[in-house]
């Protein structure tokens, strides 16, 4: 494939529109259960300090901005507004929770009250994501005629498809990188066609030479050396095969119209929002974009979203993912959710467990700290894939792909005869990847006292 194929440069501004969210949703959300109160009678209990201290309203803001458009939203969004005092600590949480383009869009509908610097750097930032987010969409259309002029079967996950799918509009979610999926089999056929498009392997290792070991894997990164442009090429949803595959089975997909006449191929339905929760609950939702996305779209679904979803969890094995995910959005971002559901979800001691992980994850540094700046942090999130799932076959399928790492065999390229080693070698890499870090964060302080 030649490298100088021209992107299609026309239809992103063409395709940007604002579409409302379809659906009769207050009538109906008046028979759902919403009062704060019965918070305290279910999911997670939230601290005290998190709702009324003053260093935590910057948190408190980037959670009323990530909420679905329902009748209490603005108010909560205004409440939350006037409580700030620091606004440069806000935009940090509202950028580290990847939410500038929601909390833009809200604050300026509702006219809230802002300093001009805040107002104008909170806009510059929404400005400039959603012109990213208008790079990866042209670039998402050169890649879908190439893999379908390649006849290579290609989806997308997330991005600017979901944006639009969730807000009718294109930048308003951030994305940063575009997520395809194909088929196993296509792997290296794709992995070929993305390096003849002009990519090359972030990690410096190729692919197809790698294929011995990458079974184990289910995603490889490219960057495109001239735009910047990140592709994660995925053959499944997650390392883990027995979370990942059950969905596959049964993953809905169909081609969303974005204007101008192009279309994406992505899931669609109790598949997306079950996807929506698996990546979320792999990542302990350190991110409320993620919550976002499924708060929306639950509502967008309809009131009935949620007993669906856990019919399907049942299916795929993913009760836990959804479970947590359906958890945190009524805790912290008040989703409707029906009484019987509630029951269902307070059953399991896990998922609380899990949940109160995700909650510590989402506000570290009072949320405005990455989690990966933190010691451990990471490898605490890792943890927690262990109790996504039940039995011993979901942890010998977790303990496989936490012993499946990338970056450990970019640093030490063994042969395929010796690729049973990389599991021995995994824990020495990991330390040696962690230990320039530790010392500058942790080493104690001696005062001359001889106490440390």
């Amino acid at each position: 494939m030649a490298t100088d194929h021209e992107p299609h440069t026309s239809s992103p501004v063409e395709i940007v529109a604002h579409l409302p969210i379809r659906g009769e949703r207050r009538a109906r959300e008046a028979l759902m259960i919403t009062d704060s109160a019965l918070r305290e009678q279910a999911l997670i209990a939230i601290p005290p300090r998190i709702l009324s201290d003053p260093d935590h309203a910057g948190f408190r803001l980037a959670l009323a901005c990530a909420r679905a458009d329902r009748p209490a939203t603005d108010g909560a969004i205004r409440n939350a507004a006037a409580e700030i005092a620091d606004w440069t600590g806000a935009l940090q949480v509202i950028r580290r929770h990847r939410i500038a383009g929601l909390a833009h869009h809200a604050l300026a509908r509702l006219k809230c009250d802002m300093p001009a610097a805040p107002r104008r750097a909170l806009a510059m930032h929404a400005m400039a994501q959603a012109r990213c987010s208008l790079a990866l969409a042209s670039e998402a259309f050169r890649l879908a005629d190439a893999f379908a002029e390649a006849r290579i079967p290609l989806a997308f996950l997330k991005g600017p498809v979901l944006s639009h799918q969730l807000h009718g509009d294109l930048g308003r979610r951030h994305s940063r990188d575009l997520d395809l999926i194909v088929a196993p089999a296509d792997r290296n056929t794709a992995a070929a066609l993305l390096e003849g498009l002009g990519y090359r392997p972030v990690k410096g290792l190729d692919l197809a030479a790698a294929d011995g070991w990458t079974r184990s894997l289910n995603e490889w990164e490219y960057r495109h050396p001239q735009s910047q442009i990140v592709v994660e090429l995925h053959w499944r949803f997650c390392p883990n095969r027995r979370l990942a595959e059950p969905l596959s089975r049964f993953a809905t997909w169909d081609d969303i119209a974005l204007g101008g006449g192009r279309t994406l191929r992505t899931l669609t339905g109790e598949s997306l929002a079950a996807y929506l929760c698996l990546h979320g609950s792999l990542h302990a939702w350190s991110r409320l974009k993620w919550l976002a996305d499924l708060d929306t779209l639950l509502a967008a679904q309809g009131p009935e979203a949620p007993e669906r979803l856990l019919v399907f969890a049942g299916r795929t094995r993913l009760t836990r993912p959804i479970a947590l995910g359906l958890t945190l959005a009524q805790t912290l971002l008040d989703t409707p959710l029906h009484e019987d559901v509630r029951r269902q979800l307070a059953a399991d001691a896990t998922v609380r467990s899990l949940g109160r992980t995700a909650l510590a994850a989402m506000r570290t540094g009072k949320g405005g700290v990455e989690l990966e700046e933190t010691r451990f942090g990471s490898t605490r999130v890792r943890l927690s894939h262990f109790r996504l799932g039940r039995g011993w076959r979901h942890w010998w399928a977790q303990a496989i792909a936490a012993m499946s790492s990338a970056e450990d065999r970019a640093a030490v390229r063994l042969p395929p005869a010796l690729s049973c080693l990389y599991p021995l070698l995994r824990p020495v890499l990991w330390a040696l990847r962690r230990a320039p870090r530790i010392p500058s964060r942790s080493a104690p302080h001696d005062d001359g006292s001889g106490r440390r």
